[in-house]
């Protein structure tokens, strides 16, 4: 050992080397200590994994066929990825909706994903559900196993459209939802002999064109419910639109057509000669035969061996601003490969709950729903106050078992400290298979609601 010691007292470049290997060893024990804590956040169904062939559409009516193929194929994946989810999770001014509505509720307005991530994942799961909804609706009415031909697809209006009231109007639309353009289109379908007019109103984004919604301005006539088809003769569909030289003046504003395009039709005579000597080699593109990327997200479930170690993993997650760790606390029950819809379901419930835990933690006396005037403040300063960055200076101090249920779960009150006082909030959990989960944040034995805090 002596002799050890003085060869490495002769020799401090060996003594160097040795720590700096050690410290080497350490940090890759502890990468693989960390790797193992990580958890994979999101999920994915086997249709959700089907590559994309094409990145968006550059044309309405090219997403319109798009959307009306999935429904023709009753495939609601590839229908969900024509449709406006994670555009306007990202593109909403909740703000701006705030002002023109004059109202917030905290069930029905969505929360401020454009300025904050950590709303994101709510505010999508509702557009998601949504859509999963227009889906279902669409079905009903054209019958689930009925075929679906489109005649045709045609711009609704165009002269209308064009006008320079009704373009301000759209652009004022497209600034509160982030987008770019919309544009209203009307498709001709036949069902069983029978000829429809399906609406869609069509939003422009980076990406592309994409469905944000369907309507068509009419009831069925008995439950005053307004429909998405509305039977009619191809007269009178046409009677809605508007001449081509219209539609070009429509689509010259919205930039869809260049001004350049008029010079290149009066050079088109003289290019027919050269196309009959040189081949086109592009492809014509066909809508319905692509598939546009992914543009939603299932979380995974993940969970602890005590409901102790469960509650502070959850809060701690939150308090690092990983809320995707967080979410995957919560119990969802369900299994997205069997059944999608209610995966989605209860994944909007639990998402719904934790936004509404941090609207009570940032802005405590909050009210479900309120109007502008009667707390003074402005749809700026609303978004300010719901700002979720202060949480990563929260502390957690520990829970504490105040109801050990019949059913097998536990209820639990939270110590937190925040804002330089003491709060409390609560919440519920259950063992599943994938250990001790939260199902609720709430206390039925101590009357906490979902997302309360005192």
């Amino acid at each position: 050992m002596k002799k050890i010691w003085s060869v490495l007292k002769k020799s401090p470049l060996v003594v160097g080397i040795l720590c700096v290997g050690l410290l080497m060893i350490g940090i890759q024990i502890y990468n693989i200590w960390l790797g193992a804590q990580e958890i994979e956040v999101y999920i994915s169904t086997e249709y959700m994994e089907r590559e994309a062939t094409i990145s968006g559409f550059s044309d309405p009516k090219e997403t319109v066929a798009y959307v009306l193929s999935a429904y023709e194929e009753k495939d609601m994946d590839k229908m969900l990825r024509g449709c406006a989810i994670t555009e306007r999770q990202n593109g909403l001014s909740t703000a701006e909706m705030a002002e023109l509505t004059g109202t917030f509720s905290i069930a029905k307005s969505q929360p401020p994903s454009a300025n904050y991530w950590e709303y994101g994942a709510l505010s999508r799961t509702r557009c998601l559900q949504e859509y999963i909804d227009l889906y279902h609706d669409f079905l009903k009415e054209t019958g689930e196993g009925t075929d679906i031909q489109v005649m045709r697809i045609d711009y609704r209006h165009a002269d209308l459209q064009g006008q320079t009231e009704d373009i301000l109007l759209m652009k004022q639309k497209s600034e509160l939802w982030g987008a770019v353009n919309f544009a209203d289109l009307i498709a001709l379908l036949e069902i069983e002999g029978r000829t429809y007019r399906a609406e869609f109103c069509m939003s422009e984004y980076r990406n592309g064109w994409k469905l944000f919604s369907q309507h068509s301005g009419e009831s069925d006539g008995e439950s005053e419910e307004e429909r998405l088809l509305h039977e009619t003769t191809e007269m009178e569909y046409l009677s809605l639109v508007s001449s081509e030289s219209d539609e070009q003046d429509f689509l010259r504003q919205i930039g869809l057509l260049d001004v350049e395009a008029d010079e290149e039709e009066e050079t088109s005579e003289a290019d027919v000669d050269n196309s009959e000597t040189e081949p086109d080699t592009e492809e014509e593109l066909i809508p319905e035969e692509q598939m546009l990327p992914i543009n939603y997200s299932l979380f995974s479930q993940t969970g602890e061996k005590t409901p102790e170690k469960a509650v502070k993993k959850f809060y701690m997650s939150l308090k690092k601003q990983d809320v995707g760790t967080a979410v995957c606390m919560g119990k969802n029950g369900e299994d997205a490969e069997k059944d999608f819809e209610k995966f989605v379901d209860c994944q909007e419930v639990f998402l719904d709950g934790l936004v509404r835990w941090y609207y009570h933690m940032v802005y405590r006396d909050i009210e479900e729903e309120f109007s502008l005037n009667s707390v003074g403040l402005t749809g700026k300063i609303l978004v300010d106050w719901l700002s979720p960055e202060n949480i990563k200076y929260m502390e957690y101090e520990g829970c504490e078992l105040v109801s050990d249920n019949q059913d097998g779960t536990k209820e639990y009150l939270v110590y937190l400290w925040f804002n330089r006082e003491h709060v409390i909030t609560a919440c519920t959990l259950e063992e599943t298979e994938y250990g001790w989960q939260i199902v609720s944040l709430s206390s039925e034995a101590e009357g906490y609601e979902v997302g309360e805090v005192r």
